[in-house]
């Protein structure tokens, strides 16, 4: 048993707990949120908190906002450019060499990171593959101790002081 398990099972008893269950945490050295949020009707999703707002584009890796830290902790996703229909189509009008060297993006396949993570099991795992993680003790009352904490701007406040936030761009 490693030096942060007990650590992480305190993470996973906290994150069990009912809708609204929140989490503070240091992880790698930076500040986050986790926290059991409903994102559709009748869907509950563990959504991964880096700033202070939900910035999407910290996730993409080919964009000038994009940051490292979502690769340890948010959700790979991935999609191919052109379905399968799209590429068949287009090999059956030009043949598959011409198609492969005039539409090569139909080839391709978009990569990115997504903050919302469907069930527990997969989250915890990346939690461990981190470094170091560490629970914030200090902080508003419920956050540490396992019981139920809805995220308020009292919260977002403690962990992502204004000033922090007052230089993140907007997206």
């Amino acid at each position: 048993m490693s030096n942060k398990e007990p650590t992480i099972d305190k993470i996973e008893t906290a994150l069990k707990a009912s809708y609204g269950a929140t989490v503070a945490l240091r992880v790698d050295g930076r500040k986050l949120i986790i926290q059991l949020a409903e994102v559709k009707e009748n869907q509950l999703n563990y959504v991964v908190h880096l700033a202070a707002s939900l910035r999407w584009a910290i996730g993409r890796p080919n964009l000038e906002e994009y940051d490292p830290l979502t690769q340890k902790v948010w959700r790979k996703r991935s999609r191919q450019r052109a379905t399968q229909a799209q590429r068949r189509d287009i090999e059956k009008a030009i043949g598959k060499r011409r198609a492969k060297k005039e539409y090569p993006e139909a080839y391709e396949t978009a990569e990115w990171y997504e903050p919302l993570w469907p069930t527990l099991a997969p989250l915890i795992r990346a939690l461990k593959a981190c470094d170091s993680v560490e629970l914030l003790q200090d902080g508003p009352e419920g956050i540490s101790d396992g019981t139920a904490y809805f995220l308020t701007k009292q919260m977002i406040d403690w962990v992502f002081p204004p000033k922090e936030r007052s230089n993140a761009k907007p997206v």
